[in-house]
């Protein structure tokens, strides 16, 4: 079964490798999943510089920027500067993430 969104209103179901995972869609505690090992936490609140992160049970989850690994089922506090939104990669996922001076 491939990977998919379902549509629950204020939230979103996730479903792939024979788990299911609810996800807030809108307000400060949104996030989502894009495939089924980048777990995006987006700013959605003004001025906010840094947010807290609910990190499913079953996994664990390192911080896609910072290379900081935290285990899942619990709330993390992170940066999230103007110029990156907060990325998590599950159970060593990789994402190539190229920083622009390393782009000179």
């Amino acid at each position: 079964m491939s990977p998919h969104f379902r549509d629950l209103g204020e939230a979103l179901e996730w479903r792939a490798k024979g788990e299911t995972l609810r996800v807030e869609a809108w307000g400060p505690d949104a996030l989502f999943l894009l495939g089924p090992d980048l777990l995006i936490a987006p700013v959605t609140e003004a001025g906010a510089r840094e947010r807290a992160v609910h990190l499913p049970a079953g996994a664990r989850w390192t911080d896609a920027w910072t290379g900081e690994e935290h285990d899942g089922g619990r709330t993390v506090s992170v940066a999230a500067p103007l110029e990156r939104i907060p990325l998590f990669l599950r159970d060593g996922a990789r994402l190539p993430i190229r920083n622009r001076k390393d782009q000179a």
